[in-house]
């Protein structure tokens, strides 16, 4: 079960900061679900022009998403 974007105290409710990462694999991840990309995702100069972001943060994005077994690598083809 995902964890609450809130942190809670004693009697205040603060909402999660999530980091750039974290929000990019959860953006990718919500669109692998969907089926936006069937097969092969796009290669990663799109994805970072689309997504506004540096190819470093998308790079660790799909890392967690590795991680995660939501998508696999192969070495100079791209990510499925």
């Amino acid at each position: 079960m995902p964890r609450s974007p809130y942190v809670t105290g004693r009697s205040t409710v603060l909402p999660r900061r999530l980091s750039l990462v974290r929000q990019t694999a959860e953006i990718l991840g919500r669109e692998i679900t969907r089926g936006t990309w069937v097969g092969w995702l796009p290669s990663e100069r799109i994805l970072s022009q689309s997504l506004e972001i540096s190819r470093p943060t998308l790079r660790e994005a799909l890392k967690v998403l590795q991680r995660e077994g939501l998508i696999k690598a192969a070495k100079g083809r791209g990510h499925r």
